[in-house]
């Protein structure tokens, strides 16, 4: 069970990773607001869709997040197909720009 939290956990890590390296922050942003998405994933990792849950409350910075969610497919995913439609098939992404 601990074994296979922290490779939900991991993947989870890289997939957070990779969509911060593709996000622009727009300038004007200030504090650390959070943007939360609901993503659905297809097996092989290809995003097949990303809704807002939680605004952020700066909409260039909820853009901006969703683009690069995107534009980051295909997400790195566990091989395991019991283990993807458990945790990846669709679950939570929070992004703050300051983290």
């Amino acid at each position: 069970q601990a074994r296979e939290q922290a490779l939900v956990n991991d993947h989870i890590a890289r997939i957070q990773a990779r969509v911060r390296s593709k996000v622009r922050v727009p300038p004007d942003i200030t504090g650390n607001p959070e943007a939360l998405y609901e993503v659905l994933l297809l097996p092989g990792g290809d995003v097949l869709e990303a809704r807002l849950k939680k605004s952020s409350g700066v909409p260039a910075y909820d853009d901006a997040v969703r683009r690069a969610i995107m534009v980051a497919s295909p997400l790195p995913v566990p091989s395991d197909p019991d283990l993807f439609q458990r945790y990846f098939r669709k679950f939570n992404l929070s992004f703050r720009p300051k983290e």
